[in-house]
């Protein structure tokens, strides 16, 4: 796995199908908290939810004041292909934000009953105290709608 990347948690296919998930517009609220490494997560981690992570959350203050609630959350589908799409977000730097630190993003559901989580992002090293920290989906600007997962029909 590579800085950058995104992994769907494995729970996460089996609570679509349970419904612990409601991902079209305006019905669930997604958030990114931010952890260090002291716990990585996996992607078969069992029921992994923020509060499996959240005891290892990054400092807040400065710039990252605690999980980040994504904008433009949109799911849709095109030719047997549901897309997950947010706005791609800057958290700025600040002098008493995080140091630096080996970080991962922890996608979840704010809204379903555990806040169960759907994937996490392998972030690298971040000093938020040294620059921006910009998250972005699918390599698009910040502010602006980005692919965060698909799922196709085989």
């Amino acid at each position: 796995m590579a800085t950058g990347d995104l992994t769907v948690f494995d729970e996460f296919t089996l609570e679509l199908g349970k419904e612990t998930h409601n991902l079209p517009t305006g019905n669930d609220t997604l958030k990114l908290g931010i952890i260090d490494n002291t716990a990585a997560p996996t992607a078969n981690d069992a029921t992994p939810a923020w509060g499996d992570y959240s005891a290892n959350e990054i400092g807040t203050g400065g710039g990252y004041t605690g999980p980040v609630s994504l904008t433009g959350v949109d799911y849709t589908e095109a030719g047997g292909t549901a897309t997950l799409v947010a706005n791609s977000f800057t958290i700025s730097q600040n002098g008493s934000g995080q140091g630096s630190t080996t970080a991962w993003g922890i996608l979840y559901n704010d809204t379903a009953a555990s806040d169960q989580a759907i994937a996490f992002i392998e972030l690298g090293t971040i000093d938020i105290t040294a620059g921006d920290l910009v998250i972005k989906f699918n390599n698009v600007a910040s502010g602006s709608p980005g692919t965060i997962l698909t799922v196709a029909t085989a």
